[in-house]
């Protein structure tokens, strides 16, 4: 016949599960405080923008070893008011399952606050920073290069509108000189045709003494 695990849960299983409950909270109020950090360090990393920041790797003063902390009263009074092993076992299980999740994520937590510490994000927030100039400064040109084209066409159709109010002024005056020129041209076939008789009659006159 096997013994179940609860007939062979040790006598110290309270005091381990005191030393749990302890070690769970501390790591609890760890990875709040860690969280905090974070942020202050992200925070504070974000202000500095471009300037990078060259530091020891971040300690967090909070962090407490487990063991040289003692018992507090509540976690004493409520494991005392366990009495049941099964239940006793089960509360023994969850705590070292939530002391797993507490360290795994401190763990991760401090991962991230020495990340930023050791300048890894300012790096590429430096870098991100340089691309997103790159296309600011590529749209600025851009936006200029259109402008010039746009006071380019308005100046040219300004120019063609002023030219059509002008052309009705310009044909009169060009009709005013097809006038003139043609009363000119009047004047001057008259006087042409005052010369040639003049001419002729000059030529008639010139044959009669000719023949006397």
């Amino acid at each position: 016949m096997t013994s179940s695990p609860l007939s062979t849960l040790p006598s110290t299983s309270i005091s381990d599960l005191r030393k749990l409950h302890e070690e769970n909270a501390i790591l609890k109020t760890t990875l709040g405080s860690l969280k905090e950090q974070l942020m202050i360090d992200l925070e504070r990393q974000l202000k500095n923008g471009q300037q990078e920041i060259n530091r020891e790797p971040f300690t967090p003063s909070f962090v407490i070893k487990a063991e040289s902390l003692n018992q507090t009263p509540k976690a004493r009074s409520s494991i005392s008011s366990i009495s049941s092993p099964a239940i006793l076992w089960r509360e023994l299980q969850l705590e070292r399952k939530r002391s797993q999740l507490y360290r795994k994520e401190c763990k991760s937590l401090r991962t991230a606050v020495d990340a930023l510490s050791e300048g890894d994000v300012i790096d590429k927030l430096t870098h991100r920073i340089g691309v997103l100039e790159g296309e600011i400064k590529e749209i600025r040109d851009e936006n200029i290069a259109l402008n010039k084209i746009q006071k380019f066409q308005e100046t040219k159709l300004m120019s063609e509108e002023t030219l059509e109010q002008e052309w009705p002024l310009k044909i009169y005056i060009l009709e005013q000189d097809i006038s003139i020129l043609k009363s000119q041209l009047s004047k001057s076939k008259i006087l042409a045709n005052s010369y040639r008789k003049e001419k002729l009659g000059w030529k008639s006159n010139i044959n009669v003494k000719t023949e006397l």
